[in-house]
């Protein structure tokens, strides 16, 4: 489900143009390793993203962590910052980065504060 999840946010950051201003000249892989879930990354080129399956075969950053961390903040029940500063996660890349993929993340779940609520509690119960 946190593959599902993540390729709906992908999707719609591709139709935000905040995000995809953000994706303009920024070509980056992202690899995700959760615990207990495929491998899986995103890779942003040419100011569009999209999620695939598997190992990039060289990443910009990884972003490592629990499938109990990420479903948490699909919930809304913690932010990636918190996460972040909690050791939740770990990040193995640049900063500066990872900042820039949480906003355009960010850029996504500010987009859809009225129908954010509905979106966490439906895959709430899914994830």
């Amino acid at each position: 489900m946190i593959l599902f999840s993540m390729r709906f946010v992908i999707w719609r950051a591709n139709r935000i143009k905040e995000a995809k201003e953000m994706m303009k000249r920024w070509n980056r892989k992202v690899q995700f390793d959760v615990t207990g879930v495929t491998p899986f990354y995103v890779m942003v080129q040419e100011g569009r993203a999209s999620v695939v399956k598997g190992r990039a075969d060289k990443s910009d950053l990884v972003i490592k962590g629990s499938q109990n961390g990420f479903r948490k903040i699909l919930k809304g029940e913690l932010k990636f910052e918190e996460a972040f500063l909690r050791k939740q996660f770990e990040t193995v890349g640049s900063i500066r980065d990872a900042a820039i993929f949480n906003r355009i993340v960010g850029s996504v779940l500010e987009s859809h504060k009225r129908t954010l609520p509905i979106f966490r509690r439906f895959f709430g119960k899914l994830v």
